[in-house]
């Protein structure tokens, strides 16, 4: 059965508009937040869990099904990482200004957009920031990655990583009570440095608006359905982190 948004808000950037999708109760203590189209995995597993009656909304940012959203400003078409437009440093390189400074024209438009994406998944007004991610099924991104010596090691002040555990599938958080939480409970889990590169991403918007922020990422589901039940699951232990089921007062078993 087919899981009809609650709720579709219209936002126009320049000549161009994107729709946020809103589905499962407006008024749930949780909002699970979607940016990339292009992550299925993602968006199926928390549309499931609304279908089993989790008190949860999940807010999808709808555009053609890509990672990157096309606007449009007069005769000129560019792509934006809808992750990439939470703060000014983030837009900036996304328009590439310093090679066309004639694109600082379109900051304000995009910087609009930004900021009515935050209110419409109610941000400011949540406990928690949740975003849900995908990665590819070639280690593009894993829990490794934020290791000592590795790529992204300075953009993490702390890892846990598993020996059992597939190292694609992790949650990145923004505050030390949550990763010593996960960490806890024995799942990868990295977070995120407090001086971490100003990416314009909604984890460091999050970050420097002391919003507790939690991505789940997971690798994009494939031939088999591991992947969309291991992204169920990993959204299924937040329960027992934040308690949506608050009718027993109790962490559910997850």
């Amino acid at each position: 059965m087919t899981l009809q948004p609650s709720k579709i808000t219209i936002h126009t950037v320049g000549d161009s508009q994107v729709a946020v999708h809103s589905f499962g109760a407006l008024d749930a203590p949780y909002a699970l937040i979607s940016v990339h189209a292009n992550e299925t995995t993602a968006i199926e597993a928390a549309k499931l869990l609304i279908r089993r009656g989790r008190p949860l909304v999940l807010h999808t940012l709808v555009h053609k099904t890509s990672r990157r959203v096309s606007v449009r400003f007069g005769t000129k078409t560019i792509t934006v990482d809808p992750n990439r437009i939470f703060t000014h440093q983030g837009i900036a390189v996304e328009l590439d200004i310093r090679r066309f400074p004639s694109r600082s024209a379109w900051v304000p438009p995009i910087t609009q957009l930004a900021a009515e994406l935050v209110a419409r998944f109610e941000i400011p007004s949540r406990p928690v920031a949740i975003s849900i991610h995908n990665n590819t099924q070639k280690g593009s991104l894993t829990v490794h990655h934020y290791a000592k010596g590795k790529p992204q090691q300075k953009e993490a002040s702390d890892v846990f990583a598993a020996a059992e555990n597939d190292p694609d599938d992790f949650y990145y958080v923004t505050t030390p009570a949550l990763f010593q939480q996960f960490k806890t409970m024995g799942y990868n889990v990295v977070l995120q440095h407090g001086q971490a590169t100003d990416d314009g991403s909604l984890s460091y918007y999050c970050a420097a608006q002391n919003i507790p922020y939690v991505n789940v990422e997971v690798e994009a589901a494939g031939a088999s359905m591991r992947t969309n039940q291991k992204q169920t699951q990993m959204l299924m232990i937040l329960d027992a982190v934040f308690v949506w089921n608050k009718l027993s007062g109790q962490p559910q078993n997850v």
